[in-house]
């Protein structure tokens, strides 16, 4: 059965709010002793919350197409470290996206990592599964997306590609990059112009909050964190 247990000696931040959502979902929570959430917990830094739910459950590409309003679907490719994957889906989230592709790299392993590092937004972004950018590439595309390989030598600038219509953002990571699949595929290439001529350049987790608000600015979404 699906609950929420929290530490009745220190109840957490934001408790009443976490009540109050569980129980407009249906979930019920229970005030345990702190013996209890440690053992149910991985971890020391469960901040004395721990909850029982289900399986993950992935969705269809297609499922990531169907959006009423002007969809922001992400493809982090090539991103080997899970904070640096949990970091960058936290942004996107909070950035507005609508869906997130995942390659065909099996995170299970590190579940844990990637959802304290995306402060829980990987449970909340709905995600499909493909086995290659191109693939996921190629269905937007078909839906009339604007696609969008991040690269720091993309030859047009972020701040110059109209971002208002649906989007398909492809962010490789710090070492691979992007997958060399995309290599022979007309994509737009965009890179973020940077303040100093430097052989470093931002790592995946970054460029994907620059990229996500970027498109939340040309969109025009305003919203104050609760």
């Amino acid at each position: 059965m699906f609950c929420v247990r929290v530490n009745r000696k220190r109840l957490p931040r934001g408790y009443m709010r976490l009540r109050q959502l569980a129980t407009a979902a249906g979930v019920p929570v229970y005030e345990v002793n702190e013996r209890e959430i440690a053992e149910r917990a991985k971890g020391r830094s469960h901040a004395g919350v721990v909850a029982e739910v289900g399986e993950r459950r992935a969705v269809e590409l297609a499922d990531l197409g169907n959006v009423p309003e002007p969809g922001m679907v992400a493809m982090l490719d090539g991103i080997e470290d899970p904070y640096n994957f949990g970091s960058a889906i936290r942004s996107l989230y909070l950035a507005g996206a609508t869906g997130l592709v995942l390659g065909p790299r099996d995170w299970t392993s590190a579940l844990t990592v990637v959802t304290r590092a995306s402060a829980g937004a990987s449970e909340l972004l709905p995600a499909a599964k493909v086995k290659t950018a191109a693939e996921a590439a190629e269905y937007f595309e078909a839906l009339g997306w604007t696609i969008l390989l991040l690269e720091p030598k993309g030859e047009q600038s972020l701040f110059q590609v109209d971002l208002t219509q649906p989007a398909f953002l492809i962010i490789g990571g710090e070492h691979r990059g992007a997958h060399r699949q995309l290599s022979d595929r007309e994509i737009t290439r965009v890179s973020i112009p940077y303040g100093r001529s430097s052989p470093i350049s931002l790592g995946a987790a970054a460029t994907a909050a620059v990229v996500g608000f970027e498109v939340a600015r040309q969109r025009g979404v305003v919203h104050r964190p609760v």
